[in-house]
């Protein structure tokens, strides 16, 4: 029995892996993830923390988490990381199906300053924003709302008093049920690269293998898929 044991840790079979999951992927895609990887490897024992690119990259970099799944900011690299994309996210600019900008055509940046703003408490959002208002000659205001909870964000939107910025995945049915409208605007959906970050080959574990091919059957099954 040791000796299975032993060759089971080697395998990456048994012991714990430590993974991080962006705010965005953390229900679904996470949760399938984690259900084929309990189908193919029961007795590996999954740890994942959640959270935003920049803190979590910085968990990979200090090797507190060994694999990511997450959003690639524009411009993001790392000579000693590994970015693989796998889908592309769709992002709009969204507010409730009774806010006035709801069934506005066009919708502008002047538009948008007249809201209220809920924002994630990220440095790419804040620079993707704050030059989309720059291309119309106008000032990014501060945020009425900043947060790092995805979850916040879209109560925000539903309440009828906020508008947000947020991927489209996380709110399919509340825009299938009419509870959520994507503005109108020129450019969107903002479309971005995700998938797996890793450390360099050299660093990583077996365990952190069965991780990735549970990762990229997932993610295979999503409707847009990288080519």
């Amino acid at each position: 029995r040791t000796a299975s044991d032993v060759t089971a840790s080697a395998k990456g079979e048994r012991g714990s892996l430590n993974v991080g999951v962006a705010a965005m992927f953390a229900g679904n895609p996470m949760a399938d993830v984690l259900i084929r990887l309990r189908e193919t490897v029961p007795d590996l024992a999954i740890n994942v923390t959640e959270g935003f690119f920049e803190d979590l990259i910085t968990d990979l970099k200090t090797a507190h988490v060994e694999a990511l799944i997450s959003n690639f900011p524009p411009g993001v690299a790392d000579e000693g990381l590994i970015f693989e994309p796998l889908i592309t996210v769709h992002s709009h600019f969204v507010v409730s199906a009774k806010h006035p900008l709801a069934n506005k055509n066009d919708v502008s940046m002047a538009d948008l300053q007249e809201h209220h703003l809920a924002l994630v408490g990220q440095a790419h959002v804040s620079v993707l924003v704050a030059d989309l208002f720059a291309a119309e000659n106008l000032t990014l205001l501060k945020p009425a709302i900043e947060t790092n909870s995805l979850v916040l964000l879209r109560s925000l939107v539903q309440s009828n008093g906020y508008v947000s910025l947020l991927p489209e995945h996380l709110l399919e049915q509340d825009v299938k049920d009419g509870r959520i409208v994507p503005l109108a605007m020129e450019g969107t959906p903002f479309k971005r690269s995700s998938g797996l970050i890793l450390r360099g080959l050299e660093t990583q574990r077996p365990a952190v293998k069965h991780f990735v091919d549970a990762t990229r059957a997932v993610f295979a099954d999503w409707p847009e898929v990288s080519a």
